[in-house]
């Protein structure tokens, strides 16, 4: 069973987490994956990564737990910067953990 770490992320406190997370919980049902974490964030996805909490506790997860993927429902979830993306994704790479954007159903490595 793959271990997975969910990423969501919303721009405002009017927004609502549950949506995107429920989806994401029904993606991991279906793949049979093991939810290990989830690092919810409300921040604006323009932010640099140096300058958010959820970012920061997702590498820190990454180190801890070992998970297998990161699963977030799109890109815009995890930034919108394509720097930022490229920097998060070789990070992620480079600690052998693959990035799984749901929406597009894409994974950036594979078994």
């Amino acid at each position: 069973m793959k271990k997975v770490v969910l990423f969501i992320r919303k721009s405002t406190i009017q927004q609502e987490y549950d949506h995107q997370e429920n989806l994401l919980i029904d993606v991991c049902k279906k793949n049979d994956w093991q939810i290990v974490s989830t690092i919810r964030e409300t921040i604006s996805g323009t932010k640099r990564n140096e300058d958010r909490i959820g970012i920061g506790q997702l590498k820190n997860v990454v180190l801890e737990l070992k998970p297998d993927i990161v699963c977030c429902w799109e890109i815009s979830r995890l930034t919108r910067s394509p720097l930022a993306f490229y920097q998060l994704t070789q990070f992620l790479t480079d600690n052998s953990v693959s990035l799984f954007i749901q929406n597009l159903n894409l994974h950036t490595l594979d078994d």
